[in-house]
């Protein structure tokens, strides 16, 4: 003991930096000294405050392995080292602190297991220490008020720094690099890690776990496993800290809540940036992630939290890959050029994808999957190297206010979907579809604006109940909405308020699914609506489809319809510059064309083929045909046409033509079918021929025709031309061809020229009313009846040309010859004529019977015959026998004539 003392040199009293006491004496030890002086030194001077270690007899110092047992301050000359490794086993520690108010600064330590121990103490200081080739550098556990600033710790086996069970704890201004955890922290409150080089340790740089309140700020944490790695702990803030090159996930926080990592360069790690795993009620923001190889920031199992104003580039996989997710926002986000989708989401709920930048993503700009409850709105998603916007299985949710412009594929591409909202989105410029969605269920698509894109704007695959409102669909080089279910009549199909302008494709195009199309503008695209296979009644109370009040113009057609059983109804339709057809209609039944207007269809208005349905009150103006029928049992009714130049053109039979209006057409109705009626229509100032039939047994009845060229043309057989008004035509009003054994019964004609013209045999024209016409009825063919007609006309009354024919009780007023006969054995019976200008009745041929004719006050001859064999009997004539009769040739039979 007394040696000891005498060697002990007093510096000075020094105020220790932990002791009340004024009292404080230091104590300085040489490299002369061993461990064994320097620790009875220790334990046995009471005053001692202070322990320094000189350089004075050199600066290295073997085998020191001190137990530090009471308050002391511990330090050095520059240069002093411990060497730990001068015996067979590498000693355990340099100093091990037993003590509270222990402050050691300035050694350098080498070869030791641990450097510094420390258990169950308070208020410690470590300071501007080197540790070089220790298992761990520093080693504490249950301390309070822990110090540890300005050491370097380097080339360890395990832990540089190691904290567990601590409070109040500040690791600030370290270099800590090569062993396998660089700061290891665990079960330590309220810590400060702050401004620390963590570098070149094998596992983690720092690893924090089951701790509270802990600030881990403007370190550098590099080239490590994982960079830094946080678990079990919560209200954990990680600023401004620069996380690089670290050969796994950067920054990982697992199992927490209340974290906050913001302002940190996180880059160029092996695995992602940040990793986040069952996490709740944190925030990651302001971060810059990038260059990273796998995800820029990994999250999965997250609740309650905020992604947000990150800017997430050139990651090696995604930029943001998050899974199960609930109550989390992702927000005000930059994420571009990653190598993978920009956000890639895996099971979300009741979370927010909102306000974030994507460009340059090499695959989505955001891929979700299993999407419930969530609100994807405000993202500007550009120039994805797939899909703009992913997502399988979207419930409930809202897709509102994106911006999708220029991505690879399509804008948006959804695979399933149900009770969801896609809204005021602008979907833009993608190469493919703006939005392609599989099998979705009560999904509104409101107010988007879908313009530019490559292919279809809108293209629906196995939809049911959809409402697609008021988008605007503009520009888009395929079909503006394309909707196609592959189960036949999987659901309704709602379409309203849309404008479709200026696409490549159809406006709108259903395929297998009822549908109502309603106030959509439809112009400048190939062809407006197609509705194909539009399905049976599915379920029951979906009995019918609509497509009524849209305006479609500038289409190369209009709208058609094929293959449809589900009597679909169309009305109050505008189409306008059509360059085809305005209705292609094939192979439907039931369907109703209600009140539709065309204007100026190059083509025909309406061309139907295997139709079954009504067409009424719709308007035909300016235009090619009106209405092309090759169907059977068809209404078309209450139409009117104006400036066409072929109103109706049948093909079919059993079909309806009632109470049209044709006006200023080329031709009215041509009928090329059997068994039509075609009644009460109202039709003037045609070009041509009003009424064409090419087939037999149809009706014309009850119509008026006013102005008209030709008024009824007929080339068949068995037709019925019954009560028409025929007013004021200019060439015929009935002219019958080839064809016989029509009936024209009880028209009206006053016409300019010719009223009645027939062309063929056994023809009935009876009870017919005739005036004001230059010729009456005029007959080239055999055994026609002409029976009760009353006849008022310039020149002849009724002039045949043919054989057998039966002329019985007609009238012939004021004619320049009341009857005009040319042809052998026709029986000319019972007429009254009168007022003739030359003959009442002229007849050239043979075998003739003309009898019980009345034939008065002509100005040459009541009758005159040029031919032989004739019968000429009880006929009543002019008072003056000099005009009575003139009888040219041989044989002829004349008797019981009178006045």
């Amino acid at each position: 003991m007394n040696i000891i003392f005498k060697s002990l040199i007093v510096i000075s009293c020094v105020l220790f930096l932990f002791l009340p006491s004024a009292s404080a004496v230091n104590y300085s030890v040489n490299s002369s000294w061993s461990n064994g002086m320097i620790q009875e030194l220790i334990d046995n001077t009471d005053n001692i405050t202070g322990l320094y270690f000189s350089s004075s007899s050199g600066n290295i110092f073997i085998n020191i392995n001190l137990i530090i047992n009471k308050p002391i301050s511990i330090f050095c000359d520059d240069g002093v080292l411990f060497n730990g490794s001068n015996t067979a086993i590498p000693l355990k520690y340099a100093f091990k602190i037993l003590s509270d108010n222990v402050n050691i600064e300035g050694f350098i330590l080498d070869g030791y297991v641990t450097g510094f121990i420390g258990e169950s103490v308070d208020n410690i200081s470590i300071t501007s220490n080197f540790f070089n080739n220790t298992d761990t550098g520093i080693d504490i556990i249950n301390a309070n008020g822990l110090v540890i600033f300005n050491n370097s710790v380097i080339n360890g086996r395990y832990t540089g720094i190691s904290i567990e069970n601590s409070n109040n704890t500040n690791i600030s201004n370290n270099s800590v690099s090569g062993f396998n955890k660089g700061i290891d922290v665990i079960e330590t409150n309220n810590t400060n890690i702050s401004n620390n080089n963590i570098i070149d340790n094998n596992n983690i740089g720092f690893k924090l776990d089951s701790s509270e309140n802990t600030q881990i700020k403007d370190n550098n944490i590099d080239y490590n496993g994982y960079g830094a790695f946080i678990s079990n702990s919560n209200n954990v803030s990680v600023e401004n800290n620069n996380v690089t090159n670290n050969s796994n996930h950067g920054i990982v926080i697992s199992s927490s809540k209340n974290s906050k990592v913001e302002n940190n360069v996180v880059s160029g790690n092996n695995r992602s940036g940040v990793f986040l795993d069952e996490v709740k009620s944190s925030n990651i923001s302001k971060n810059k992630v990038e260059n990273n190889k796998e995800d820029g920031i990994n999250i999965g199992l997250v609740e309650d939290s905020a992604i947000s104003k990150n800017k997430v580039s050139g990651n090696g996989k995604r930029g943001i890959f998050a899974s199960q997710i609930n109550k989390t926002v992702l927000k005000d986000n930059i994420i571009e050029n990653n190598n993978d989708h920009g956000i890639r989401a895996i099971n979300i709920s009741y979370s927010e994808l909102k306000n974030n930048n994507l460009s340059y993503n090499m695959k989505s700009g955001v891929y979700v999957t299993n999407c419930h409850e969530a609100d994807l709105s405000n993202n500007y998603i550009y120039m994805s190297f797939e899909n703009g916007l992913t997502i399988n299985d979207l419930f409930n949710s809202s897709l509102f206010n994106n911006t999708i412009d220029r991505n690879i594929d399509f804008g948006i591409y959804i695979n399933s979907s149900s009770f969801s909202h896609i809204k005021f989105n602008t979907i833009k410029n993608n190469w493919d579809d703006g939005i392609l969605a599989n099998g979705i269920f009560s999904t509104d698509i409101i107010a988007n604006i879908l313009k530019d894109n490559g292919g279809n704007a809108l293209h629906l695959l196995d939809n049911a109940d959809c409402n697609i409102y008021n988008n605007s669909i503009l520009n888009n080089e395929g079909k503006g909405i394309y909707i196609h279910s592959k189960e036949f009549g999987s659901g309704f199909s709602y379409i309203k308020n849309n404008l479709i302008v200026n696409n490549g494709g159809e406006g709108i195009f259903l395929r297998y699914c009822p549908f109502i199309i309603s106030y959509n503008i439809i112009s400048n695209c190939s062809k407006g609506i197609i509705l194909d296979n539009v399905p049976s009644v599915y379920p029951p109370y979906w009995n019918f489809s609509i497509v009524r009040y849209n305006n479609l113009s500038d289409l190369q057609t209009g709208m058609q319809v094929t293959n449809s059983d589900n009597s679909p109804s169309i009305e109050n339709n505008i189409l306008k510059n059509i360059a085809e057809d305005g209705f292609y209609l094939n192979n439907i039944s039931g369907s109703i064309y209600f009140n539709n207007t065309f204007m100026n269809v190059k083509g025909v208005c309406i061309y139907a083929i295997s139709l079954g349905g009504t067409i009424t009150s719709c308007k035909f103006v300016n235009s090619n045909t009106g209405v092309y029928l090759d169907s059977d049992n068809v209404s078309i009714n209450k139409n009117t046409f104006v400036n066409v130049i072929q109103g109706i053109r049948v093909f079919g039979k059993n079909n309806n033509i009632e109470s049209n209006i044709i006006n200023k057409s080329s031709e009215g109705i041509s009928v090329n079918g059997i068994l039509n009626y075609i009644g009460y229509n109202k039709i003037s100032s045609t070009k041509k021929k009003a009424i064409l039939i090419f087939a037999h047994s149809n009706k014309v009845e009850y119509n008026v025709f006013r102005n008209n060229y030709d008024d009824i043309f007929i080339n068949s057989e068995n037709n019925t031309i019954y009560k028409n008004k025929m007013i004021n035509s200019k060439h015929i009003s009935i002219n019958i061809g080839m064809y016989g054994y029509n009936k024209i019964r009880k028209n009206n004609i006053q016409n300019k020229n010719m009223a009645i013209k027939i062309s063929s045999n056994y023809n009935t024209i009876i009870d017919n009313i005739i005036s004001k016409v230059k010729r009456g009825i005029f007959i080239k063919g055999g055994k026609n009846k002409i029976k009760n007609n009353k006849i008022k006309s310039k020149t002849y009354g009724i002039s045949i040309m043919g054989h057998k024919n039966t002329l019985y009780k007609n009238t012939a007023y004021k004619s320049k010859i009341g009857i005009i006969i040319m042809g052998t054995k026709n029986k000319i019976m019972s007429n009254a004529v009168s007022k003739s200008k030359y003959y009442g009745i002229k007849l050239n041929g043979d075998k003739n019977q003309l009898s019980k004719n009345i034939a008065r006050l002509c100005k040459k001859y009541s009758i005159k015959i040029t031919g032989d064999r004739n019968t000429i009997k009880n006929n009543k004539l002019g008072k003056k026998i000099s005009k009575r009769l003139s009888i040219k040739g041989y044989k002829n039979k004349v008797k019981k004539n009178k006045a």
